[in-house]
């Protein structure tokens, strides 16, 4: 807005002299002779070259806003699908709720240019369990994985960040699901303790996330795991789930 302001100072003036040479009848003298009249052909030139990188970045950044506000009205849509679940078992796809909960993670990604590697088996088959629940154990497992990336943004900025995702089917009829990142890692000797009620290394947290997570699974008679072969080398985690009956339609 200041470029732009400044601009039409600028041809304001321009104006006025021209005016002022058409009315004396010296137009000819003022672009051919007169110091300033040699040097506007060129000044509006630079002027419309500012003016249109003005208006491509004015452009750009209302194409980025409409993309932002887009996206997060999709999020809100989606988040608003799981508020309406009573926290019913019902059989789904757990390819479709691991691609909404990426969808929903996706601005704080994107923010801190963390890479997704998302792997998705075919032909998985479904499970049956609180769809809403799982979701929020899914969300939860991301938000740790991305703060342990934000632990190691503050040793290692230059390192290039990922968190990889995967889905797919385990011995006998289970799912495997499957997070895993290269952030700050975990000490060998606090791995045992993760899932324990009010256990954390983090300053600002509760220690009641990956217990309630664990609980879930446990209580569908699943497992999760979390390995990490130390501080600075990420941790995965793995979930086994087994599948619902076939013969129950999908949600």
């Amino acid at each position: 807005k200041e470029e732009i302001s400044t601009i039409g100072h600028y041809l304001d003036n321009f104006l006025r002299m021209l005016k002022k040479y058409k009315k004396d009848g010296d137009l000819n003298y003022f672009f051919n002779d007169d110091l300033k009249g040699k040097q506007m052909i060129p000044f509006l030139e630079q002027m419309v070259e500012q003016i249109s990188m003005q208006v491509n970045d004015d452009r750009a950044s209302i194409q980025k806003m409409q993309t932002q506000i887009k996206h997060v009205g999709e999020i809100i849509s989606i988040q608003q699908k799981y508020a309406d679940f009573k926290g019913e078992d019902e059989l789904f796809q757990v390819e479709s709720i691991l691609l909404d909960v990426i969808q929903m993670i996706q601005p704080a990604v994107e923010k801190r240019g963390i890479m997704l590697d998302v792997d998705l088996e075919s032909e998985i088959l479904p499970i049956k369990t609180d769809k809403n629940k799982l979701v929020q154990v899914l969300l939860n497992l991301f938000k740790n994985s991305i703060e342990s990336i934000d632990q190691e943004i503050v040793r290692m900025p230059q390192k290039k960040f990922k968190i990889r995702i995967a889905a797919g089917i385990a011995e006998g009829k289970n799912v495997r699901l499957y997070i895993d990142d290269n952030g700050v890692g975990i000490d060998k000797k606090d791995l045992k303790n993760v899932f324990k009620f009010g256990f954390t290394t983090k300053n600002r947290s509760s220690g009641f996330g990956l217990h309630d997570c664990a609980n879930f699974i446990r209580a569908n008679n699943g497992t999760i795991s979390i390995t990490s072969t130390g501080p600075g080398e990420g941790a995965q985690v793995m979930i086994i789930i087994p599948t619902g009956s076939n013969d129950e339609p999908l949600s």
